[in-house]
């Protein structure tokens, strides 16, 4: 764990943060959500149809996570994956998924 990281978990435990603790958390979040809408912006920069990518975690339903693809389309932050490999699971078969651009890893 990073040291900024494990200083705030160390200060939340030892009770320094107990009088606000929700806005704490609600500015994590918020921090978390506005990082991960940057990166995403930045890898729908370089994504195009074609596009060789990588599914990373964490996602559900998890059988996606660690599966290859090539995208196929771009919808507003949705990026379209034609799967390599089809997933069959409860008598359905998945040949592509919509994943938020922030959870590719391109391998162009």
């Amino acid at each position: 764990m990073a040291k900024p990281v494990a200083a705030l978990m160390h200060a939340i435990e030892a009770g320094q943060y107990d009088h606000s603790l929700d806005r704490v958390g609600k500015h994590i979040v918020e921090a978390i959500a506005k990082r991960q809408r940057v990166l995403g912006a930045e890898i729908l920069e370089t994504l195009e149809p074609g596009n060789k990518v990588k599914i990373l975690g964490p996602l559900r339903p998890k059988y996606f996570v660690g599966r290859f693809g090539v995208v196929d389309r771009i919808a507003d932050t949705t990026v379209w994956v034609t799967l390599n490999k089809p997933i069959t699971r409860y008598r359905k078969t998945h040949t592509s998924v919509g994943v938020p651009a922030w959870k590719l890893e391109v391998l162009d």
